[in-house]
């Protein structure tokens, strides 16, 4: 995975050469992905898996925002019709 930081509080994401660009700042205002954001971050605090003890889980150097912004992408990508999803997997639920 390769992150290049761009203008405008956006990094693009390169995953298999597949450029995506991310966005930095709170999803609050944008399509139905905030929705699926809101879910993830729901179910991060009623877990506890924001504590210093948990953040284990999530890649390094990467922070709480991005990672939540990242799962929201790939649970969009699932559920749109016109991409194709081999395999998702997402497990909320430790």
């Amino acid at each position: 995975e390769i992150l290049t930081l761009m203008g405008n509080n956006s990094v693009v994401c390169q995953v298999a050469s597949r450029p995506r660009p991310i966005s930095l700042t709170e999803l609050s205002l944008q399509n139905n992905g905030t929705y699926r954001q809101s879910q993830v971050t729901i179910v991060y605090e009623s877990e506890n898996l924001l504590a210093p003890q948990q953040q284990v889980r999530f890649s390094h150097c990467q922070s709480t925002e991005n990672q939540e912004t990242y799962y929201s992408h790939e649970i969009e990508d699932a559920l749109q019709d016109m991409k194709l999803v081999l395999a998702t997997w997402t497990d909320l639920k430790v």
